[in-house]
């Protein structure tokens, strides 16, 4: 999983000053937790290791040193 940061101007940020961790619902209604880290320029990555139903769901949370920065919520149809 990767998660790309950008100011408002859709211009690249330093990700190595920023986390993340996303909850994923999982096969069968079960919530799963991604850690984030930086991966490089303006990508934080995860792993996933668990399949899912049908759509890809995720609620994301950024964090900076100073705390919680903002949440997003992902819906995404996987290919099948």
């Amino acid at each position: 999983m990767a998660l790309y940061v950008v100011n408002e101007k859709e211009e690249k940020v330093d990700a190595s000053k920023f986390s993340a961790t996303a909850v994923v619902l999982a096969k069968g209604n079960v919530q799963k937790t991604i850690e984030l880290k930086a991966a490089g320029e303006n990508k934080l990555s995860g792993t996933i290791d668990f399949d899912v139903d049908g759509k890809f769901r995720a609620t994301v949370t950024l964090r900076a040193a100073t705390g919680e920065i903002g949440k997003a919520r992902y819906s995404l149809d996987v290919a099948r």
